[in-house]
């Protein structure tokens, strides 16, 4: 009994030491917290504004107001650990570290599931182009300053020189469409002007927007807001009476503009988005500082808010634009439309799902978005700080369910430019980009 005794004696100090799963648990996170906590008391400057971008926290000058650094450090006191300690050294091109803050910041994971497919053809431009236009077997027009080129199965199969340069460019059937000053002309295979007819008025009028119609017809503005309609047909037999005024609306001179199904046009410009309907009449229009996208089909952003054109609404109604979706960080990037949602650009080249799926992603996006139905594709640079400045840009595949990466696809050989706006169209089967001296096909199918 004295030995029974003896070695229960013995073995409560044992048991008392041993903890539970949940003690043990308890005591890791406030082992964790205190870690934080001492990074955070001795983090400087530096990485203090690393905090305040993290937590998307506008602080023009950590010693105004009075109490700035402190806020900051209490704020930090509130992040992870690992997340704190990339804070602290300032992580840049960190797998550990990016991997910890797209958690941090609720993103899904930015690494490529598999491998995307190679460009079907890289080729070097023979000048930056302004304007580009697909055709339906993957022909590709561009304008420019010094003219019009047509680029096929990755050679420049022509190209010509013009007074003035071609301001924008289009396809009806064979026919490379080119404004030209105040003329649309029409270039055949050869790169001859087959026929031409003056649209602009004015010595100094140009064409500002030329969209070719689902049955054909040939809608062209001028910079003074002219709205003509083209006969291609009429136009090869006689340029005399092929051109037919339709109304002028000032606002849609110099506009990006789209053409929706009834015939209606949607145009933004630097000051105003307008909604025309087929035979002229302005429908309605929203004042834009700066601050709106081009279209895309019936979607725009304008401001914080994503809109929907009705082109069945009568003049001045309600119901012209309705408000989609609202984001106080969205980007002036043509948002794209889903079963799943609006998928639109947030700051910094993330991609944010709005709808039935919500997500975003650290794409690195640089250009408006794009999608066949059942993949979201994103232009962008390569993400971490010394990569963007010199890796070429990349074509990011998205799924629209998940957000997940599919696929990335490096485009040509030029580094990125995060200044740069990138020409992008898909059709045709193909992902078509223009750069400043690069142009790039990438198979879809």
């Amino acid at each position: 009994m004295q030995r029974l005794a003896i070695l229960v004696a013995l073995a409560l100090p044992l048991c008392a030491c041993k903890k539970s799963p949940e003690q043990e648990q308890a005591q890791a996170q406030a082992d964790a917290k205190a870690q934080v906590d001492r990074i955070c008391d001795a983090m400087n400057d530096l990485s203090l504004l690393y905090v305040a971008g993290l937590q998307d926290m506008e602080v023009e000058s950590l010693d105004e107001p009075a109490g700035t650094r402190e806020k900051l450090r209490e704020v930090c006191k509130t992040l992870p650990l690992t997340v704190a300690q990339c804070a602290d050294r300032l992580a840049i091109d960190d797998a550990t570290c990016d991997e910890a803050l797209e958690q941090h910041m609720g993103m899904t994971d930015s690494a490529p599931q598999g491998t995307g497919p190679t460009p079907r053809w890289v080729v070097e431009t023979p000048f930056e182009a302004f304007d580009m236009a697909v055709s339906s077997d993957g022909q590709v027009a561009l304008a420019g300053e010094p003219g019009l080129a047509v680029v096929a199965d990755g050679e420049v199969r022509w190209s010509v020189e013009l007074t003035g340069g071609a301001t924008r460019v289009g396809w009806s059937r064979d026919c490379v469409l080119a404004g030209v000053g105040g003329e649309l002309r029409c270039y055949d295979a050869e790169g001859k002007a087959s026929w031409s007819t003056r649209v602009a008025k004015g010595e100094y009028g140009w064409l500002s927007a030329i969209e070719v119609g689902d049955e054909g017809s040939i809608t062209v503005i001028t910079d003074a807001g002219a709205i003509v309609r083209v006969d291609a047909a009429e136009c090869a037999a006689s340029s005399e009476d092929c051109a037919t005024p339709v109304a002028t609306v000032e606002s849609l001179g110099g506009a990006s503009i789209v053409l929706l199904s009834s015939g209606a046009i949607l145009g933004s410009s630097d000051t105003r988005v307008t909604l025309v309907s087929a035979t002229g009449t302005v429908l309605a229009s929203r004042s834009a500082d700066y601050d709106a996208s081009v279209p895309s089909g019936e979607l725009i952003v304008v401001g914080k808010e994503v809109l929907r054109a009705n082109p069945s609404c009568s003049p001045s109604a309600e119901d012209c634009f309705t408000v989609v979706t609202t984001n106080e960080d969205i980007e002036l990037v043509a948002p794209v439309e889903l079963p799943e949602g609006v998928v639109i650009a947030d700051t910094y080249g993330v991609i944010r799902m709005v709808g039935k799926s919500e997500w975003k992603i650290d794409a690195g996006n640089d250009a408006d978005l794009f999608s066949d139905g059942a993949t979201i594709y994103s232009v962008g640079h390569e993400l971490g700080l010394g990569d963007a400045l010199e890796a070429p840009p990349r074509l990011r595949a998205i799924d629209p369910r998940s957000g997940r990466t599919r696929w990335i696809t490096t485009l040509g050989t030029q580094r990125a430019s995060l200044l740069a706006a990138y020409l992008v169209e898909l059709r045709a089967g193909s992902l078509v980009v223009a750069t400043k001296t690069q142009l790039v096909s990438v198979p879809l199918e």
